[in-house]
């Protein structure tokens, strides 16, 4: 008779997942720089921020907290909002943020995934004037004096400044914003996918440390998977991750404004992995299929007593994430059981 069991060993297991950050921003309190904050000034009081972000521009309502009745869009509540106001910008540059410190080492916890999560949208300007608005991820870097130094790694960019001569409309791209090795620079790169207004998307970003692979999708559409995170000189970890607006017209932004909602960090490990899916095909033998990620070195094993295993495959770097792992052993017709075991290693 003929049967075949199947057993799945891993190598390198982590912990349970770390949830560096989760908030609906049901806390903070609706108004200009109630994100970050902001000092005293003539007879205003001192603003105080909220969970610790920190920001630019301080109390020049660049950014801060709306409630649904000022955003209109149903079903959110609070929502965060960066720029908005098309005053001259007088001080602080052209770049308006603000910014949640995580000061993170995700392969040194053992969780090396970062999955950054977000409900985002964008209002359009009500003149010409448009601005670009981004998630950018930042490391970070303890110098000799205990100052922090970040250098930005990568992030997303939903460009409302680049006007179709067709329609006299932005384009309304999403962009990927990473480092290039061929000019040493970060740079954009069109994703080919596109935003709505007046309505929050939402936006992930998965990044895994060790294998300095990452993927982004926008409502379940993908905007690129498994590519290089960042290829430059500064070291990889997660410092902070912060939230801006580019104004396009120096020191003269447009009304358009980014809101954004339900924001959640988290760390694991990677994608779990199931037993191989078996199956037999009189011509070919059994065909295994296991789920791996890319940039982790796979290897098939097989017993046929479960004292003694032996390699069918040498180990190989996975090139994609997903159901790419594929094998048949036509040896096993002449078995009376065999059992497989997939293992997996870093990098």
């Amino acid at each position: 008779m003929y049967r075949i069991a199947c057993a799945l060993c891993l190598v390198g297991q982590t912990a349970s997942a770390v949830d560096l950050y989760e908030t609906g921003l049901e806390n903070f309190i609706p108004g200009a720089d109630r994100i970050a904050g902001a000092p005293a000034s003539g007879s205003k009081g001192a603003i105080p921020g909220t969970d610790g972000w920190t920001g630019s521009h301080a109390g020049q309502d660049r950014s801060g907290i709306m409630a649904e009745s000022g955003h209109a869009i149903p079903g959110v509540g609070n929502a965060a909002y960066i720029g908005g106001n098309s005053a001259s910008i007088l001080s602080g540059g052209g770049t308006m943020y603000v910014r949640k410190a995580f000061n993170y080492q995700p392969v040194a916890s053992g969780q090396e995934v970062v999955t950054v999560s977000v409900l985002a949208g964008i209002k359009d300007s009500t003149g010409l004037t448009r601005d670009n608005f981004e998630f950018i991820i930042y490391n970070y870097i303890v110098l000799n004096n205990g100052a922090i130094q970040s250098y930005p790694l990568a992030g997303i960019q939903f460009d409302n400044s680049q006007i179709n001569p067709a329609t006299l409309k932005p384009y309304q791209a999403v962009y990927r914003y990473s480092y290039d090795s061929a000019t040493q620079s970060l740079r954009y790169s069109n994703t080919g996918v596109t935003f709505l207004y007046d309505t929050l998307q939402d936006l992930e970003m998965r990044i895994n440390y060790r294998t300095n692979r990452w993927s982004a999708s926008l409502e379940g559409v993908p905007l690129f998977t498994d590519l290089t995170f960042y290829a430059g000189p500064q070291a990889l970890n997660l410092g902070s991750l912060v939230v801006q607006c580019r104004a396009s017209v120096s020191f003269a932004p447009g009304t358009n404004y980014m809101l954004f909602d339900d924001l959640s960090v988290a760390a694991n490990g990677p994608l779990a992995t199931a037993p191989p899916d078996l199956s037999y095909q009189s011509t070919s033998g059994v065909q295994l299929r296991w789920l791996q990620e890319a940039g982790y070195r796979y290897q098939v094993r097989f017993s046929d007593g479960l004292s003694a295993w032996q390699a069918m495959q040498a180990s190989a770097v996975a090139e994609s994430t997903g159901y790419s792992g594929i094998l048949a052993d036509a040896s096993a017709a002449s078995a009376r059981r065999r059992f497989y075991q997939v293992l997996r290693t870093a990098p």
